[in-house]
């Protein structure tokens, strides 16, 4: 668990913020809102409330213009972005272990298989190799 922090920690600390980024950041949350709002008055033919319009827009004005502005959207944006993939991706490795890992063992034994017993192998003793045969494997 000490460990997970650990690796949390050194991520938040190797977010890149840069004027690029936050460009890029600013661009993409403006754009998204703008398609959401399109999507919706066109699409659903509903009714939208002005404030998500002048927020796309004040995203993409911030993003052009002044990026660094939007440099703690972007860091609160890329934590939870981070603390998102620990937990969902230790979340599903769980699982697949317990749902996937776990019974083959008792399967196994049911089926009286076992890869220890195999009678037939590739493996080569490495007695029948002599000194000349190594000096030009190919």
């Amino acid at each position: 668990m000490k460990h997970i922090f650990q690796t949390m920690k050194e991520e938040f600390k190797a977010i890149d913020t840069n004027k690029r980024s936050l460009k890029k950041f600013g661009l993409l949350i403006g754009g998204v809102l703008l398609g959401l709002t399109f999507f919706v008055i066109i699409v659903k033919n509903g009714n939208i409330h002005l404030i998500i319009p002048i927020i796309a827009l004040l995203f993409i004005g911030l993003g052009i213009f002044v990026p660094h502005t939007l440099k703690i959207f972007y860091q609160l944006w890329m934590g939870i972005a981070i603390i998102l993939g620990v937990v969902v991706g230790n979340t599903l490795l769980t699982f697949f272990y317990f749902l996937v890992m776990t019974p083959i063992g008792p399967l196994k034994r049911f089926f009286r298989r076992s890869m220890l017993r195999k009678k037939e192998s590739y493996w080569i003793c490495a007695s029948t190799f002599k000194k000349e045969s190594l000096e030009q494997p190919f």
